[in-house]
């Protein structure tokens, strides 16, 4: 059975203020992740008109995968280590803007992992 430790986002990913772009861990298992991000902390990829554009979920993934690499590494006594996406099965979009006022919750599934 895996510690359901609660981890601070910074404690997991090499990323800093301003392209730290999660916000919080909201839960994780063995298989995977659920974060939160706030899109305002999103900033640097804002359009000249202050919007944000939705592709920047890309970015999200890859940065929630590093976060379980994190957990990974600690739960094993380790330093965190890189995370990387390799590709994603299906990346839809629906909008071409994430609405700034609501926060999203981002889901992964590890499918492989190469210790």
């Amino acid at each position: 059975m895996i510690d359901q430790h609660t981890y601070k986002i910074d404690e997991l990913l090499f990323h800093k203020k301003p392209m730290l772009l999660l916000k919080q861990v909201a839960s994780w298992d063995a298989h995977g992740l659920d974060v939160i991000v706030d899109p305002m902390d999103s900033a640097n990829f804002f359009t000249p008109e202050g919007k944000l554009p939705s592709w920047v979920g890309i970015e999200y993934m890859a940065q929630a995968i590093g976060a379980l690499s994190g957990i990974f590494s600690k739960q094993a006594g380790q330093p965190i280590s890189m995370g990387f996406l390799l590709g994603t099965r299906k990346f839809s979009v629906y909008q071409p803007f994430f609405d700034l006022d609501k926060l999203l919750k981002v889901r992964i599934k590890e499918i492989i992992r190469d210790e």
